[in-house]
């Protein structure tokens, strides 16, 4: 996959947060409505002729480990950093439920082009490349 690394837009993240699951998702994050002006223009990292897309979201005033919103056609998934490579599924929308195998897939590929701060860190010596992105069960 060809993933760009570009600043979100306020017009963005419209596109990629699902409206129908913003319930759900405004429990575990900052709604949408609410993010930081400071979050807009933060980097994302997207395939657009797959659709699979990795960003950065505000955390929560309890938790300060980075959280990231995952998506791929079908659905989304707020991720939260646990450890080098190691990241926790918070959320995941139910159209990607019975999918965790293609999800586990494009997480690993999309943070492996993306790296932890979303800025193309690749080099596997540096401590901010995510080679191989697991998901925790």
């Amino acid at each position: 996959m060809s993933y760009e690394i570009k600043p979100l837009k306020y017009e963005d993240l419209d596109r990629i947060y699902p409206e129908a699951e913003k319930d759900a998702i405004g429990r575990i994050t900052v709604e949408k409505r609410h993010w930081p002006q400071d979050m807009y223009r933060a980097p994302w990292a997207i395939d657009e002729q797959t659709g699979v897309f990795l960003a950065w979201i505000p955390s929560v005033r309890l938790d300060a480990a980075c959280r990231y919103l995952f998506g791929m056609p079908g659905g989304v998934a707020i991720l939260r950093m646990e450890a080098y490579c190691l990241f926790a599924v918070l959320y995941l929308s139910p159209g990607l439920r019975n999918r965790m195998n293609e999800v586990q897939a494009n997480v690993r590929d999309v943070f492996r082009s993306a790296g932890e701060f979303i800025d193309g860190t690749v080099d596997e010596n540096d401590p901010f490349a995510v080679p191989n992105a697991q998901l925790k069960d």
